[in-house]
């Protein structure tokens, strides 16, 4: 028997994949076995025809270890299971549902919508905040190099005159020769980033309070908070209609807010639940949650529809964030190129003031 054991320990390793595969991805490999599965391919042939057609060589070769666990009897939320790095829990417990209800089709196109309307709401909060911060950072690296490399040239033509020069203009100078001069501090910006990382990462306290904190920034916290809300009501609205235990929902709609400070409060909720109190008290009494928000689930419940109201909530809060990222758009606009004037227009203005009295210098 012990001589039996040791060849199924050594062909373990043979289903980790190292290389991360992105959600898009997952997600596309879901839509496209709902829609062979759904055409009456057999779910083994689906998943060869999925491996044979993918050009994600991590994808084939994840495709093709699951289709042989799959020939050797072992469930496809199982098989599933064995990637963790891939599927996480939501995805195989929808999987599970579905195989034991015989619903698998429709789970794999709810988890398709599901990845779907995730990534969507992602994408339109990153794009939101990578415009203007990216924009500013290109501004600050051009105001540095003109700084450095390009007003020092200027200074030394101003020097040979020996004349009086603005005052704006010797403020400028001043601060192009302290950047000159302690500009390698600016390095220590990088080490510093890794340092807060760090820290975030191992201090609890530390990752709630910045957690915390980004949730109030101006305008875009509140993007945050409300994709962060769609996301919670989305993926409890999804677990809970396929009869997963609400305990266990809410444990995976606290991983997909990605923000401690509310996932700690989900995390009390659930402990009420788990004592027996109603889902709208429970987050009543964490007093995060908008009232209107818990309102719309107070009546979900009384209406036993309770996935229907999540649905509708997270509906509405994905409207609100698309209002949102447009009034941000149209005040950033104008914010970002008065930045980018006060910033590159000071320097001109510095540098090309003493010029325009060039002749009075000279005589």
């Amino acid at each position: 028997m012990n001589s039996m054991k040791r060849p199924i320990k050594k062909t373990q390793p043979k289903h980790i994949i190292f290389n991360k595969l992105k959600s898009k991805d997952i997600t596309l490999f879901t839509r496209q076995l709902a829609t062979l599965l759904k055409a009456g391919i057999p779910l083994v042939d689906a998943l060869g025809i999925l491996t044979k057609s993918l050009s994600q060589i991590t994808m084939s070769r994840l495709l093709k270890q699951i289709r042989s666990d799959l020939e050797s009897g072992v469930p496809l939320s199982r098989a599933f299971a064995k990637y963790p790095q891939h599927f996480d829990n939501l995805y195989c417990a929808l999987i599970a549902a579905g195989e034991q209800s015989g619903t698998l089709i429709v789970m794999l196109e709810r988890l398709a919508y599901y990845k779907e309307k995730m990534a969507s709401l992602r994408q339109k909060v990153q794009k939101a905040l990578f415009y203007p911060a990216f924009v500013i950072a290109v501004a600050l690296i051009v105001t540095i190099i003109l700084l450095l490399w390009i007003v020092p040239q200027f200074e030394k033509l101003f020097n040979e005159f020996g004349a009086q020069l603005p005052v704006f203009t010797q403020l400028i100078l001043s601060l192009s020769q302290s950047l000159q001069n302690h500009g390698a501090s600016l390095l220590f910006i990088f080490p510093l980033i890794f340092i807060i990382k760090t820290i975030k990462n191992h201090n609890l306290r530390f990752r709630i309070f910045l957690d915390r904190v980004l949730l109030k920034v101006f305008i875009v916290g509140n993007v945050l908070y409300q994709s962060a809300l769609a996301r919670f009501c989305r993926t409890l609205a999804t677990t809970f209609a396929v009869g997963v235990p609400l305990p266990e929902g809410l444990h995976s709609a606290a991983k997909a807010v990605d923000n401690t400070f509310l996932y700690l409060a989900i995390e009390k909720i659930i402990v009420d639940i788990k004592m027996g109190r109603q889902l709208q008290f429970a987050m009543q009494s964490v007093n995060i949650f908008p009232i209107l928000m818990i309102q719309m689930i107070a009546v979900g419940e009384e209406a036993g529809r309770l996935d229907e109201m999540l649905n509708r909530i997270a509906d509405f809060y994905d409207e609100a964030v698309d209002n949102k990222i447009a009034t941000l758009s149209s005040l950033l606009e104008p914010i970002i190129m008065v930045i980018l004037g006060v910033l590159i227009g000071s320097l001109i203005i510095a540098i090309y003031l003493p010029i325009f009295n060039m002749g009075q210098v000279v005589g």
